[in-house]
């Protein structure tokens, strides 16, 4: 997941607004400038909502998206479902960690898939 200076920082690289960022999350404005200036935590579904939307705008107008398109095998982002209690573990444990909930879930994925390969080997 971005942090509040990336996303500052898109948001300027795409000439967008926090009230277009809100309106694309459904969420108030004030709420956008809290997460980005105060330091309050951005709730992990619109963490992904945001990653989405970072990464679309990123590929639009390339010829990137066409590629991803025709390659069914390539997963660029994912969701899974997760209870409130344990979203709440896994924005603390990113917070004491010092990292994006996506980093966390990464090297997460990656230590489970080489655990099953190593096993398989």
């Amino acid at each position: 997941m971005s942090t509040p200076d990336e996303i500052k920082a898109w948001l300027k690289r795409i000439g967008k607004t926090r009230a277009w960022l809100g309106e694309q999350l459904g969420t108030a404005k004030l709420t956008i400038d809290g997460w980005l200036n105060s330091g309050r935590p951005i709730p992990m579904r619109k963490q992904l909502m945001i990653g989405q939307l970072m990464e679309t705008s990123e590929l639009a107008g390339t010829d990137e998206i066409l590629l991803r398109a025709l390659d069914l095998h390539h997963i660029t982002s994912f969701s899974c479902p997760v209870t409130a209690a344990e979203e709440k573990l896994i924005e603390k444990a990113c917070r004491m960690a010092g990292i994006t909930t996506r980093d966390l879930l990464r090297r997460g994925a990656l230590k489970e898939a080489r655990k099953i390969l190593s096993a398989d080997s």
